[in-house]
């Protein structure tokens, strides 16, 4: 069952699990709550299984800078910017089934746009200095990390190649601080 922060059977201990998010562990998790930021998990028997963060917005957010600002002229996009199976979670690969149930219960409140900003983790592994948007698009096209395959694999369409999204020590490390907008219409 997916339960929105601020629904009235969401368990703020829950956030708790924040701290053992993989992709963006420096985003503490009252942040993650406030202003135009949301966090929605996926439980089974009072358990989280799946725990995603969302900025909800007028548009796409193409950077954490953007994640991390507040969009209050509308609410009609939603950026997924961490999708992470809570360590010790019975449920296995099921994250595209919970990121389709959170876009149907999203939809039901009246959001229409959905995207993920992701991070390319294995980037630097696979070119040797930074890959032009053309040759990023074949690199991703192939599947071969985790998260693209994810993406594609579950429907996703590539919206943006995002240069200098994320300049935090991790992603320059990773993929010098590029991410990807992956863009859910077929859901």
């Amino acid at each position: 069952m997916i339960f929105k922060c601020g629904d009235i059977n969401f368990k703020y201990a829950w956030l708790d699990y924040i701290v053992q998010d993989p992709v963006h562990p420096s985003i503490g998790a009252y942040t993650r709550i406030t202003g135009t930021r949301t966090v929605f998990v996926y439980a089974e028997n009072d358990e989280p299984q799946y725990i995603v963060s969302a900025k909800i917005g007028s548009d796409v957010s193409r950077s954490i800078d953007n994640i991390l600002l507040d969009d209050i002229s509308s609410k009609e996009t939603a950026t997924f910017y961490s999708i992470f199976r809570v360590p010790g979670s019975t449920l296995k690969g099921g994250g595209g089934d919970v990121l389709r149930l959170i876009i149907d219960y999203c939809k039901l409140h009246g959001i229409d746009n959905f995207y993920t900003l992701s991070p390319i983790p294995f980037l630097k592994n696979n070119f040797y200095e930074i890959p032009n948007e053309e040759y990023l698009i074949e690199y991703l096209e192939t599947k071969k990390g985790p998260v693209e395959r994810f993406h594609l694999d579950n429907s996703a369409t590539i919206a943006n190649i995002n240069y200098n999204a994320d300049v935090s020590e991790l992603r320059m490390e990773e993929s010098w601080g590029i991410m990807v907008n992956y863009k859910y219409e077929k859901i």
